[in-house]
């Protein structure tokens, strides 16, 4: 995957449209949103197998179990992993969940700042430090 040119402007645009929109399994949940962004900043789509599949917390462990679960999904997916104080700006990573997130471990993208993850939750965006990435993946 090889990021476009003007990849800034475009998870700038993704973010702010993704600022109020709240969470909901198979529909806005934090694959969705790492999907999505990767697909915004490089024009493919990882989940695309698996959009459409699930709509619980429940159906989405089904389809991530076989891939080894969430870390094993997004090495499948993403490739190998990075260390997580490498990661930079679009890069999608796994944090310690903030609550509404859904679990554990959440994924989601370093902003522009590179200093946080946004992630979605209950009533919209979360930006959490990104101290609390357990996990990350380059992306392009």
């Amino acid at each position: 995957m090889t990021r476009f040119e003007d990849w800034p402007s475009r998870l700038h645009a993704f973010l702010e449209a993704a600022h109020g929109r709240p969470f909901s399994w198979g529909r806005w949940d934090c694959c969705i949103l790492a999907a999505d962004a990767v697909n915004i900043l490089t024009g493919s789509d990882p989940l695309a197998p698996f959009r459409g599949r699930y709509r619980s917390a429940r159906g989405a462990v089904r389809l991530l179990k076989p891939l080894g679960g969430l870390v094993g999904g997004c090495t499948t997916l993403l490739g190998a992993p990075i260390a997580p104080l490498l990661a930079q700006r679009g890069d999608v990573v796994l944090i310690e969940a903030p609550a509404g997130a859904g679990g554990p471990l959440a994924c989601g993208v370093v902003d522009l700042t590179g200093r946080a993850v946004a992630c979605p939750g209950e009533a919209g965006l979360l930006f959490v430090p990104l101290a609390r990435a357990r996990h990350a993946w380059r992306i392009g």
